[in-house]
């Protein structure tokens, strides 16, 4: 999703490359941008720090290991402490799998490793191309959730546990970091985190101009947002194992991707988390999607692989 801003607007906006996803924020007026970039940089490589599943020097990584080490001693559970940013957003995890009855958790990182995204996704790609037919993993059972510790700031888990808290940090970054800007700049900001779009303070008259493009990069949509808006899409992160077509959203029913007829499913919410929740969830959801959005009430945009669309709560008028 990209983020369009009327020409006529008097905004300051700056973009950024980073933990392989384009990143903008955009505050209303002029302020400084040497600001928002510093900002913008900073807390990226916190969440990095924090949450990457690729980086051995993370702190989810050293929790992967320790679980892994844990159950091979043959340890029940795990726990280790950890610090504020990885703590608030395994909680952005938990209350996403509380919005979402269970569907969407942060407990799949052994399950999405068994479908061949295990690394970088360049990496999977020329890798998996090449795997022989059938020769995609088993799957393990996805265990109890995982919980935090509030009085001893720690992650606790079942052993053998693994995190992948991708689904949630970015958007729970997003809303954490517009809400600081805008309290700090006293002006209206928007951030878009990978295409997890979150806003704060006052925004332009008519809302922040968003423009919702598809998989291949074309714009099908401008809407007018003045809360949160994030898409999810099973058309980008592809890639082939044992001659099958895999994606990086798990269905924990099934241990596997999620076998879906949405190629990509965008939603608005108060915050950006429970707009990730939404669009996270009717992926999974499949055929079942529109309903669950309708009865919670969400507005979505709903696009089939095949180019057909369906609209839920409100949406086509946004």
């Amino acid at each position: 999703m990209n983020t369009t801003i009327d020409a006529g607007a008097r905004t300051t906006s700056v973009q950024l490359r980073a933990i392989g996803c384009d990143h903008r924020v955009t505050a209303a007026g002029e302020v400084d941008p040497d600001l928002l970039r510093s900002t913008l940089s900073t807390r990226l490589a916190e969440l990095d720090l924090a949450v990457s599943r690729f980086r051995a020097d993370s702190e989810l990584s050293r929790f992967n290991r320790l679980s892994r080490e844990a159950y091979a001693d043959g340890f029940v559970s795990v726990r280790m402490p950890v610090g504020t940013v990885f703590e608030q957003a395994m909680r952005a995890a938990l209350r996403t799998a509380r919005l979402t009855g269970g569907l969407v958790v942060p407990h799949l990182a052994t399950q999405l490793a068994a479908a061949g995204y295990d690394d970088d996704l360049d990496i999977v790609r020329r890798r998996c191309d090449h795997a022989e037919v059938g020769a995609t993993s088993g799957t393990s059972p996805v265990g109890p959730l995982p919980q935090v510790d509030d009085v001893r700031h720690e992650i606790v888990a079942a052993a053998g546990t693994e995190l992948d808290l991708g689904s949630s940090a970015k958007a729970w970054c997003a809303d954490e970091l517009a809400a600081d800007l805008a309290d700090e700049l006293g002006t209206g900001v928007l951030v878009s985190l990978g295409g997890d779009i979150a806003t704060a303070g006052p925004p332009p008259d008519g809302g922040w101009a968003v423009d919702v493009e598809d998989w291949n990069s074309v714009v099908v949509q401008r809407i007018s947002v003045t809360q949160a808006v994030t898409t999810s899409s099973t058309m980008v992160r592809r890639w082939t194992r044992g001659g099958q077509e895999q994606h990086h959203i798990i269905d924990p029913r099934t241990a596997r991707p999620a076998r879906t007829p949405w190629g990509q499913i965008s939603a608005a919410a108060p915050d950006a988390v429970q707009a990730n929740a939404a669009t996270t969830a009717a992926v999974i959801l499949g055929d079942d999607a529109p309903v669950w959005l309708e009865e919670r009430g969400v507005p979505a945009r709903l696009q089939a692989r095949d180019g057909r669309c369906v609209h839920t709560g409100g949406w086509a008028a946004a």
